[in-house]
């Protein structure tokens, strides 16, 4: 054979041996690992089966393929030992896998168990009595069509004209008592009495109550502050009966005529009582959108026994819903006799109608702390986050969710492959 086939026999026989044996072993001299699953005696040992394979190589080609026995044991074996270590791995701890599952399920416990500190709700209920506190000087309601209307709590009382001595300025002045205006039974024409509209001010408590006689109600005024009065002016006109207890005899009539006259009634004490009879088809007038905080459904009954008093609270509701706004209107079914209590309660009264035997409200705002129930039977129906999010980001949460459970699922499956 010439000098040039030899050597492309050679060539060839190089090639075909590299080609062979990098076919062979290139899995272990090129394999790359996780630089945090790969210690330095693993790259070490890759190290040396790089250098032995490419002296194995160079050996074969000068002694034309023709490969010891011995040599190709120990770099399968030298292959086989940095296969093993790749697989293995270097030993970690099991730990990080059970604290990533400890704070998933923390952070699912949170969102399933703190709530939101506040949510808009939108009530509709009826009920016996409501209380509420006027954050701002605010027209509240003008009492028209009244048969009768009573004041009791006030400390000036002033009637124009003056048709009776008795009934003189400079005798009501310090009178500290009650007064009943109403129109007798047998008048001859309907006649009602008008009250102007009543602006309490700022941070003044509400209470109106539904009594037991039909159509009769009692509206309570308690200012934040006794030198901020409360002014009541009422117009009557023709025959009425008054009695002003300390100050004229039972009940007297008295003739204002057509042109009529004025009952002007201030306080600066404590709570300011109207207790006042709706005529047949009129209604008393509250203003819409009136500003309110502090929304109450609960009436505090006092009961006297023989050695204590019981105290206790007493639900005003007549039935009704709670939507949760935040919760794109979510409805609760309120139920009669079931207390509702907020902890806090800032909005409007939308609508405030009374009935005959009822109080009718319609109220829309923001709240916080809304219980259902009384004792350990009470609900919480305020929303938590987990709720929150599923109402206000539904595609933020999936997505959360997505890559949780997939998280979730890629450490317990480590978890167990390192524990078999």
């Amino acid at each position: 054979m010439s000098q040039k086939g030899s050597e492309q026999t050679a060539k060839g026989s190089k090639g075909k041996s590299r080609f062979h044996l990098s076919e062979r072993f290139a899995w272990a001299g090129n394999r790359r690992s996780n630089a945090s699953q790969s210690g330095s005696k693993a790259d070490h040992l890759r190290f040396i089966l790089r250098g032995k394979l490419e002296h194995f190589n160079d050996a074969a080609i000068k002694t034309n393929g023709e490969i010891p026995a011995g040599q190709l044991e120990s770099l399968e074996r030298l292959a086989r030992a940095v296969r093993l270590s790749d697989e293995l791995g270097p030993v970690t701890s099991r730990w990080p896998p059970v604290i990533g599952l400890i704070l998933a399920l923390s952070l699912v416990s949170l969102l399933l168990l703190v709530r939101v500190p506040r949510t808009q709700i939108a009530l509709n209920v009826e009920a016996s009595e409501i209380s509420f506190v006027l954050p701002a000087e605010k027209p509240l309601t003008g009492l028209a069509g009244v048969r009768q209307l009573g004041v009791s709590g006030f400390d000036h009382l002033r009637i124009r004209p003056e048709i009776d001595s008795a009934l003189s300025a400079k005798r009501l002045g310090q009178n500290t008592g009650m007064i009943r205006v109403s129109i007798p039974s047998n008048a001859a024409s309907v006649r009602l009495i008008y009250a102007a509209p009543l602006i309490p001010p700022a941070g003044t408590r509400v209470w109106i109550r539904q009594m037991e006689a039909p159509k009769t109600y009692r509206l309570s005024l308690k200012p934040p502050d006794r030198r901020k009065g409360i002014e009541v002016r009422a117009e009557i006109q023709g025959l009425i009966e008054m009695a002003v207890p300390g100050v004229t005899e039972g009940l007297r009539s008295y003739d204002f005529g057509r042109s009529g006259g004025t009952v002007e009634i201030g306080s600066q004490k404590d709570i300011l009582d109207l207790d006042f009879v709706l005529g047949e088809t009129a209604e008393a007038t509250f203003y819409t959108q009136v500003p309110v905080e502090s929304l109450v459904f609960i009436r505090v009954e006092e009961f006297d026994g023989s050695q204590r008093s019981l105290v206790r609270p007493l639900s005003t509701l007549l039935g009704g819903s709670l939507s949760l706004k935040s919760l794109n209107g979510e409805k609760h079914e309120l139920s009669a006799g079931e207390q509702i209590r907020f902890e806090a309660s800032e909005g409007r009264i939308d609508t405030l109608q009374l009935k005959s035997d009822r109080l009718i409200l319609k109220f829309s705002g923001t709240v916080s702390g809304i219980k259902i129930g009384e004792g350990e039977a009470s609900r919480n129906l305020m929303p938590n986050l987990l709720e929150w999010l599923k109402a206000r980001r539904p595609l933020s949460l999936v997505w959360g969710a997505t890559l949780f459970a997939y998280g979730l699922f890629i450490n317990l499956l480590r978890w167990y492959r390192r524990s078999a």
